[in-house]
């Protein structure tokens, strides 16, 4: 999340809060992370890795994005 964002979102939250969206995140980064590695395994090292890693990043920060959105408007509290 760039500094502005959370910034914005730390104004809405508890500090309790804040930081239980915090170690969410982290364990998001990981899971994002094991799938770019679980990409870049699948092309083994083949012409379409990159284009498959950043493929399987942008697909899983999209579909964070929008869950966070949905849980925001619903009114989701960490």
């Amino acid at each position: 999340m760039g500094r502005g964002a959370e910034l914005r979102v730390q104004a809405t939250l508890t500090e309790e809060e804040f930081q239980l969206l915090k170690e969410e995140e982290l364990e998001w980064i990981e899971y994002r992370d094991q799938q770019a590695d679980a990409a870049a395994e699948e092309w083994a090292g083949g012409s379409g890795m990159p284009m498959a890693v950043n493929s399987a990043l942008s697909e899983a920060t999209k579909a964070r994005v929008y869950e966070l959105a949905d849980r925001w408007i619903s009114g989701w509290r960490p």
